[in-house]
This record gives C-alpha cells, structure tokens and sequence, in this order.
C-alpha cells in the first residue's frame, strides 16, 4: 500500500530504512486523516461516525464503491496480492533461518526505533 499511500520513492525510502514516522508525519503524507490526542481519541472518532451515519446511505455506498473500483482500476487489489504473499515468503524465510517468523536483529532494531521516538 505505501506506493499508493506516499508514491514510490518515499515508500523506497521508508522500506528500505525501516525508519519510523510521527502521527504529524503520517498525516502530511496522506496515510492517516487526522491526528489527535488520545484522550479525544474516542470522542473524535464517534463525531466523525454521527457526521458519515447521517448521510444518505445509497450516496455513501456508491462513493465507497467508486472509490475502490478506481483503486482496483489502478492495480491496487493485485499489488496488495503480491505483497501479502512476499510476506508471507519472508515469514517462511524467517522461520526457516531464525526459528521464528521475524528475523530477531530486525524485530529489536524496531523496538529501538519506537523507544527513542517516544517523548
């Protein structure tokens, strides 16, 4: 999804880095919509659900449905395909090398990533 979400070169570069991003960068690259804090989490989400629950039901179906056919006409359905399944090869790869379903060296370089983002 990340070609589709940021275009390819940042999605290379996110890839290939494996490095984290804020939720404010998340937002500035269109993969998140809104970014608030947690403790309006809850109360954000059910106003966004009233504001969409009031909307004709027909008009939503068909936007929803116009919005995924012209993401599968653009190969989205096939590139989410391919890349569950060299997922699904790295895990086997994985599992075979290091006797789980990540590499342990990647998994740990994560969680070090994540602790220093936090504030």
């Amino acid at each position: 999804m990340h070609p589709y979400e940021v275009g390819a070169r940042k999605a290379k570069q996110m890839l290939f880095t494996g490095d984290a991003i804020s939720a404010a960068e998340a937002q500035r690259l269109g993969m998140v919509n809104e970014v608030v804090p947690l403790d309006r989490l809850e109360d954000e989400t059910l106003a966004l659900a009233a504001k969409i629950a009031a909307q004709p039901l027909m008009g939503l179906k068909l936007a929803k449905q116009s919005v995924n056919q012209a993401l599968d006409n653009m190969g989205m359905w096939g590139t989410l395909q391919a890349a569950f399944g060299l997922h699904h090869l790295s895990h086997s790869h994985n599992a075979q090398r290091f006797g789980m379903i990540v590499d342990p060296e990647g998994a740990e370089r994560i969680r070090a990533q994540a602790r220093a983002a936090r504030p």
